[in-house]
Order: structure tokens, then C-alpha cells, then sequence
């Protein structure tokens, strides 16, 4: 579940509400720990 925490000017605020195996990360942080979520993991992240 996503919701809008709060809204200031441009910017927006969300939160994610997720089961704990599941790991949420922005977009630009993907490539960075992608190698070591593979070890961890047997499915793909995505990104939208």
C-alpha cells in the first residue's frame, strides 16, 4: 500500500506499507545493491 504522507510545495512525501520480506528501494539506489541482493534473492527487483 502507498500513501501520501504529506505534500510541501513540489514535493511529495510517501510512505509503503509491505510484509517485511520485501524490500523497497528508489529507483537510483537499485543499481547499487543489486549485486548484493542477488546473493539474498531468487527473484528480480523491479522498478518503476
Amino acid at each position: 500500500v502507498i500513501t501520501v504522507v504529506n505534500i510541501r510545495g513540489r514535493r511529495a512525501r510517501i510512505g509503503i506499507a509491505a510484509p517485511d520480506d520485501v524490500k523497497i528501494l528508489r529507483g537510483e539506489l537499485v543499481e547499487s545493491v543489486k549485486q548484493p541482493l542477488a546473493k539474498h534473492r531468487k527473484r528480480k527487483a523491479v522498478t518503476t
